[in-house]
């Protein structure tokens, strides 16, 4: 939720510079986190492993979330391309956990689906230009956020549709 009110401060709100750069610095610790957390989630509903390695795996978000908000700070024009290079690691690594289960268990599928839509919304999010009008302005960042939400809905699906077979 945090995470959510940041960004939208950031994207719907005027700021400093230096504003900017503290919130955006703030965010990328918390969006570190919150994707280490999402790995050590699915790294156990796929291997029911846990133990030292989530541990690891949760003080290594935070150390790299931690260099890239430093780095934000320093120059903010590195920090995104490297949260993105962070981010397309940990990705892969969550489809290839999935994609060993998915031979076992089609319900897993739901969750591949929804990377899938996270993963189109963020090429989205990165191409400068790309808009449509619906009533509303769309631009990237809000085509992005319904891809968010579609991914969102598709990762729910894929809890209640995994739960109910187990």
């Amino acid at each position: 939720m945090l995470n959510s009110f940041i960004g939208f401060i950031l994207h719907g709100f005027y700021l400093s510079e230096k504003a900017n750069i503290v919130l955006w610095s703030i965010l990328y610790l918390l969006l570190g986190i919150m994707l280490e957390s999402y790995v050590i989630a699915a790294r156990y509903d796929v291997t029911g492993q846990t133990g030292r390695i989530s541990k690891v795996l949760i003080l290594t978000g935070v150390a790299v979330s931690a260099v890239i908000a430093v780095i934000n700070i320093i120059d903010y024009h590195y920090s995104f391309p490297l949260f993105s290079l962070y981010g397309f690691l940990n990705m892969i690594y969550i489809i290839s956990l999935l994609l060993r289960k998915i031979r076992s268990e089609k319900t897993y599928l739901w969750y591949l689906a929804g990377i899938i839509f996270f993963v189109i919304g963020s090429l989205i999010q990165a191409v400068d230009g790309i808009g449509f009008t619906l009533v509303f302005d769309f631009n990237k960042d809000s085509i992005y956020h319904l891809f968010v939400l579609a991914f969102l809905l598709l990762q729910f699906i894929g809890i209640e549709k995994t739960e109910s077979a187990g």
